[in-house]
C-alpha cells in the first residue's frame, strides 16, 4: 500500500531534526559551556515527533460523527504530528506557554488517518537557568478532540506532566526535546444523548522543537 506523502513527511520529520541536533552539539560545545543571565523574554516555536496511545477502557479509540454512517477509529498507537507553541518567562526559574498539537493516526480502510489535537496551557520550572543546556519539568491541562483530518468526533480535557531540555545554540535561538506523559478523557453522547461515555488514554509524546526568544528588557 502507498505511504501518503503526508505521513512519510511526519515520519521522517522528527528522526531528520534528531540527527542535526546531535552533528552540531559538538561545535558548539567547543566555544565553551559559560552561564549567562536570563533575561525576561516571551518565544515561540514549532517541532515535529510523535505519540504513543495506550487504551485503558476499550482496544481502539472510537466515534461516529454526527450523521454519518461509519465510525472513526484509531487502531494503530503510533501517531507522527506536529506542535506550535508560545509563551512568556517573566523569571530565569518559570515560564508558562500555550502550545497547539496535531497528530496523525492510521485508522480503519475506511478513512486514511485520524488525528488528535489538543491546546494547552503549561507551567514549566527549568531547574537550572543560564546553562548552554537549560532543562525544566512541567505540567498542565488542555482541550483535546478526536477526529479525522478536517473535522472532529469526540472532545474532551486531559493533563500533561513531563520535561525535556533546551540547548542555546544563540541569544534567540535553541533547539531541544521534550517527552510528556498526556492522560486524556475522551467524551461522546450515548443512546438517547442525556448520557455520556468517557474513553481514557495514556499518551506518551516526544517532540523535537526549534524556539525563537525575544528579551523583554
Amino acid at each position: 500500500m502507498k505511504v501518503p506523502a503526508r505521513e512519510r513527511f511526519f515520519r521522517l520529520a522528527a528522526p531528520l531534526a534528531l540527527a542535526a541536533v546531535v552533528v552540531a552539539a559538538p561545535a558548539r560545545a567547543g566555544e565553551g559551556w559559560k552561564k549567562t543571565p536570563v533575561k525576561p523574554m516571551v518565544y515561540w516555536g514549532l517541532g515535529g515527533g510523535f505519540n504513543v496511545i495506550r487504551f485503558m477502557d476499550e482496544d481502539e479509540l472510537c466515534a461516529r460523527p454526527s450523521g454519518g454512517e461509519f465510525e472513526n477509529c484509531i487502531n494503530v498507537p503510533v501517531g507522527g504530528g506536529i506542535i506550535v507553541f508560545g509563551g512568556i518567562r517573566p523569571h530565569p526559574m518559570l515560564a508558562v506557554d500555550l502550545s497547539w498539537d496535531f497528530f496523525l493516526h492510521t485508522r480503519s480502510e475506511t478513512y486514511s488517518h485520524a488525528t488528535i489535537q489538543s491546546l494547552r496551557l503549561d507551567a514549566k520550572v527549568h531547574v537550572v537557568p543560564g546553562w548552554m543546556v537549560d532543562p525544566y519539568v512541567q505540567g498542565g491541562g488542555g482541550l483535546y478532540w478526536f477526529g479525522d483530518e478536517y473535522s472532529w468526533t469526540r472532545g474532551g480535557g486531559g493533563f500533561q506532566l513531563g520535561g525535556g531540555f533546551d540547548v542555546m545554540w544563540l541569544p534567540g535561538f535553541s533547539t531541544g526535546l521534550q517527552v510528556l506523559y498526556r492522560g486524556i478523557y475522551f467524551w461522546q453522547r450515548k443512546g438517547d444523548l442525556s448520557r455520556f461515555q468517557a474513553t481514557y488514554t495514556s499518551n506518551i509524546e516526544a517532540t523535537v522543537n526549534l524556539t525563537f526568544r525575544y528579551f523583554i528588557l
